[in-house]
C-alpha cells in the first residue's frame, strides 16, 4: 500500500475531548502558516489553498464538498479573517518577484 502524499487529513475534534468529529482531506498545498479559521456561522473551515503558484480562500464545511470562495489569477495570500459580523472576508495579498542581474566590469 502506497501512503497518497498530496493530501493531508484535517480533524475537528470536540471541545470536550474524543475522537474527531469530522475528518477532511485536504491539498498538501493548504498554507498552514497563513492560517484555518472558523466560517462566520461555525459550520465549517476557511482556509488558504496555493493551485498553480496562486492562491485562493476555500471553505470546508462540516457536511459536504469545498469550494473556493475566491478566484484570483496571480499572487499571495498573507492573511486573512473575517469581519466580526461574518458578512466580510479581508486579506492581504503579495507577489514574489524575482530578478537577476549581473554586472561584469
Amino acid at each position: 500500500m502506497q501512503l497518497d502524499t498530496s493530501v493531508h487529513q484535517v480533524a475537528v475534534f470536540p471541545a470536550t475531548g474524543g475522537p474527531p468529529a469530522h475528518t477532511y482531506l485536504v491539498s498538501t498545498d493548504v498554507d498552514y502558516a497563513t492560517g484555518v479559521r472558523w466560517s462566520p456561522d461555525g459550520m465549517g473551515i476557511t482556509y488558504v489553498d496555493r493551485k498553480n503558484g496562486v492562491d485562493d480562500i476555500w471553505l470546508q464545511p462540516l457536511a459536504g464538498a469545498p469550494r473556493r470562495m475566491t478566484n484570483f489569477r496571480s499572487d499571495h495570500i498573507s492573511s486573512f479573517a473575517w469581519s466580526f459580523d461574518g458578512k466580510r472576508l479581508v486579506l492581504a495579498r503579495s507577489s514574489e518577484m524575482q530578478e537577476l542581474l549581473l554586472m561584469r566590469w
